[in-house]
């Protein structure tokens, strides 16, 4: 009965939800105006509303991880042997702790970007995510248990979310002079420790130390006929040895160098100032033509394009996000007065979520362009093809709405691919409803008629499509897992946040365009359609008084 009535019948005798429905659309269709103004209201709010509110931008969604990791720093000149023992101080404190399945040691930088003071590092393997706590809660027990191990800085640390490594946040600062380029890591350093969920603060200058220079006076020791080279030649017998050369044992696939120098408790700096050169009049005292010098050690040297560098890291606490972060630091930069041959980069999390936002709008508004393109062909029409794509637009508000409820940030990488993916699908509502309104109207139908009966004919066909998908993504958004060996079937887990997140973008999205399509579409169409009529009545009137001003014909 309904189905008739749509088609051709009464339609106020249409009842149950479509019959509510029509009321809806026949109140909208009264003051179509309103009702677009009303509904787009509703989504600049959601905008407002997500600004203040909102939990902002992310690269990955949050994940447990199944590994972590302890930096072990200490300062000073510091033995082999002597950093092992530190760190197998730190691995002990750290045995035992509920969750860990194994632990990695490494005692040394554990690779190029670590801290310049690193003497070792730990891996920690958690257990299965099931039978443990959160990865948080073990690291927070980690840093309780080696808080009072004096003399060392002890950093637990869980890893990023994808395939960045490293630490979050990294600026990098570039100068031609090393006192400026200190001086402004310094300042920046201090500017990011101050930052609310920022852990493990770092930066690549070099560690306070002395080196000694050795400068030979060349005339001098030409005076004396001694020969630079061989004066580099004894002063190795006190520091690393001269290499005579290189020996394979039997079981080794690597050569041994083979080197002679002094016994230990003869290689000292004093020692250097007693050694003698041979010359042709004899031994003469190195003393005599090499000075020398206590210098600043450097140990590390890095460059950018031809500028010495040096790094700003931090970690952040889970659930933080970095661009509110990095906008603090930028607005500190002008107060801070670095030295103008500074130059400040931002790496790290920072620059890959400003190229994935990049990538990600020209997706969005390449599919959208391509979308529009098919619809023009479809409807021979600009102004169609646009209606339909106000349900892009109203859909990003329903992402951003469910994003606000449950509290979580937008993941540019899985709810950008969401909200892509999206687009694709909502445009069918609006593809639906104008395709019947356009071929009732072709059979002479009223307008007003012809938007009711297509809102009546259409409701469920646009409906159904939408619930069959939402039920479809409803598993994945409540992370449910199947595991088909062993024939289980449980809630949650860290695969399931990657999907999930996804999952609930879509599914808030159909919802919330869905509604508020169903309303604006005809609302829009209303207003273009009468705005058509006016258009073709002034054309008509000005018609009809042009042949009322043209002179009769003659008899």
């Amino acid at each position: 009965h309904g189905l008739v009535a749509a088609e051709s019948g009464d339609l106020d005798s249409i009842g149950g939800w479509t019959g509510r429905y029509l009321g809806a659309v026949r109140i909208a269709l009264d003051r179509p105006w309103i009702t677009v103004a009303a509904l787009t209201s509703v989504l600049l709010t959601i905008y407002v509303a997500y600004a203040f509110l909102g939990r902002g931008l992310s690269m990955f969604p949050a994940v447990d991880p199944q590994q972590g990791s302890v930096d072990i720093r200490a300062r000073g000149d510091l033995s082999t042997t002597e950093k092992d023992r530190l760190v197998r101080m730190v691995e002990e404190r750290v045995y035992g702790v509920p969750g860990i399945e194994s632990i990695y040691v490494r005692t040394g930088a554990a690779n190029r970007g670590a801290a310049p003071d690193q003497i070792g590092s730990l891996r920690l393997n958690f257990a299965d995510w099931r039978t443990r706590r959160p990865a948080k809660q073990i690291m927070a027990e980690i840093e309780a248990r080696t808080a009072d191990i004096a003399g060392l800085v002890i950093e637990p640390r869980l890893p990023n979310e994808g395939p960045q490594q490293g630490k979050a946040i990294i600026i990098e600062a570039s100068s031609s002079s090393i006192d400026a380029l200190k001086d402004a890591v310094e300042k920046i350093r201090a500017v990011v420790a101050a930052q609310p969920g920022v852990l493990n603060p770092e930066d690549t200058r070099p560690l306070p130390g002395i080196e000694w220079r050795l400068q030979v006076n060349r005339a001098e020791a030409a005076r004396f006929g001694a020969d630079v080279s061989l004066v580099g030649s004894i002063i190795q017998l006190v520091t690393n040895g001269i290499k005579l050369g290189a020996f394979r044992p039997d079981d080794s696939d690597e050569e041994i160098d083979i080197r002679v120098r002094f016994p230990s408790d003869a290689r000292s700096l004093d020692r250097l100032s007693e050694l003698r050169i041979p010359t042709r009049g004899g031994n003469v005292p190195i003393g005599t033509f090499v000075t020398r010098q206590p210098a600043e050690a450097t140990r590390t040297i890095m460059r950018t394009d031809t500028r010495r560098t040096m790094l700003v890291q931090a970690d952040l606490e889970k659930g933080r996000q970095i661009a509110p972060i990095i906008e603090a630091v930028e607005a500190a930069l002008p107060g801070l007065k670095l030295d103008p041959s500074v130059a400040i980069r931002f790496k790290g999390g920072a620059r890959d979520q400003q190229e994935t936002a990049r990538f990600l709008s020209r997706a969005f508004l390449i599919g959208l362009g391509l979308i529009a393109l098919i619809l023009v062909a479809e409807f021979n029409s600009l102004f169609q093809p646009l209606l339909v794509l106000t349900a892009v637009l109203f859909s990003t508000g329903g992402v951003l709405l469910g994003l606000m409820i449950t509290q979580q940030p937008f993941s540019l990488i899985n709810c950008g691919i969401g909200t892509i993916a999206l687009a694709g699908i909502i445009v069918n509502n609006n593809i639906v409803l104008i395709d019947t309104f356009n071929r009732l109207r072709e059979t002479g139908m009223q307008l007003k008629e012809a938007i009711m009966r297509t809102c009546a004919l259409r409701l469920r066909p646009v409906l159904l499509t939408k619930i069959t998908m939402i039920l479809g993504l409803l598993p994945m958004a409540m992370k449910l897992n199947i595991e088909l060996v062993e024939r289980k079937v449980y809630f949650g887990g860290p695969g399931t946040a990657w999907w999930a997140q996804m999952a609930s973008v879509i599914i808030g999205g159909l919802i919330f365009a869905s509604v508020l399509t169903l309303l604006l579409t005809p609302s829009i169409l209303m207003i273009q359609a009468r705005a058509a009529e006016r258009r073709a009545e002034r054309r008509k009137a000005r018609l009809q008084g042009a042949d009322g001003m043209r002179p009769a014909a003659k008899a």
